[in-house]
């Protein structure tokens, strides 16, 4: 990482402080935290109003950050895939070879699957996405209508990881399709992120760009129990990837830097793959304190 980046993601960690449970009192150096984690809500919690009520003020609403906020993005068409579909991807693709997706969970979650899944998953919202491509999602009557309307027009549609098709009740279970199954999606999957980050800040929504940059040097945390790897694990011991990678973005679009070589910096660049992996604690001092009652 070059100096100033390395500045910008170390600020000092004495008085930073934020909840780790939904009972914590709340101590901060506001300038310096902007946890989030819902796209529906200001704040994760009650206790984090007053970080939302600090953000606010400066123009800055915490849910956009979230992966799950409805904001079209237009991103290349850069996904390595085996023979037999690639024509099938290029369907979803516009004029220039574009893929258009709802939103970045979309494009991250439809990244390692194949063609009947990514089809299929296009229009459901941000929630039901994440669901289905977390393999939780549960096949209710509207879903396997869409799967037969699909099946019946004669395009791609998903169906379970044994072949047989989905019935009411089932539960997702997409299956990865790049040639290196889950050992290419882990390699791959901080590039999709980023490309899915650097399209949402940029010019395609200006004000979402500016509400990045104007969250200055403050560290962007995602404040979540559900993930320890793109998410803080809520007491600090989770790396905190979107975070990191969104800060990453917010230097990217204040500096005069080639955009290749940025990208290679944040994707394959060996000590910022290991910053990504270190805990949040050890940039954060988490509150442990619990209130009774």
């Amino acid at each position: 990482m070059n100096e100033r980046l390395n500045k910008t993601l170390n600020p000092p960690i004495a008085e930073i402080y934020i909840p780790t449970h939904s009972h914590t009192i709340v101590q901060s150096t506001f300038p310096l935290i902007l946890p989030f984690y819902s796209h529906n809500k200001d704040t994760p919690t009650e206790l984090n109003a007053d970080f939302g009520r600090y953000w606010n003020e400066k123009g800055v609403d915490s849910r956009i950050f979230s992966n799950l906020y409805p904001a079209p993005i237009r991103v290349p068409f850069l996904r390595v895939v085996e023979d037999g579909y690639v024509d099938e991807e290029r369907i979803m693709c516009d004029e220039l070879g574009y893929e258009l997706w709802l939103s970045n969970e979309h494009y991250f979650q439809s990244s390692k699957y194949g063609p009947g899944d990514r089809i299929f998953m296009r229009d459901l919202t941000t929630g039901q996405v994440a669901q289905y491509g977390q393999k939780r999602l549960k096949m209710e009557n509207k879903y396997i209508k869409k799967i037969n309307e699909l099946k019946e027009s004669g395009k791609p549609y998903p169906v379970k990881k044994d072949g047989l098709e989905y019935q009411k009740g089932d539960v997702s279970e997409p299956v990865i399709k790049l040639p290196g199954g889950s050992e290419q999606w882990n390699k791959e999957k901080i590039r999709i992120m980023y490309m899915a980050i650097r399209a949402k800040f940029s010019d395609q929504h200006p004000s979402l760009k500016e509400q990045l940059l104007a969250t200055g040097n403050a560290w962007l945390i995602e404040h979540t129990k559900n993930d320890k790897q793109w998410g803080d694990g809520v007491d600090g011991t989770g790396s905190n990837y979107l975070g990191k990678l969104l800060m990453y973005r917010r230097e990217e679009l204040r500096s005069d830097v080639d955009e290749e070589e940025w990208l290679k910096l944040v994707t394959q660049d060996k000590d910022t793959l290991s910053f990504y992996k270190h805990p949040m604690n050890q940039f954060v001092k988490y509150n442990p304190l619990v209130v009774e009652g």
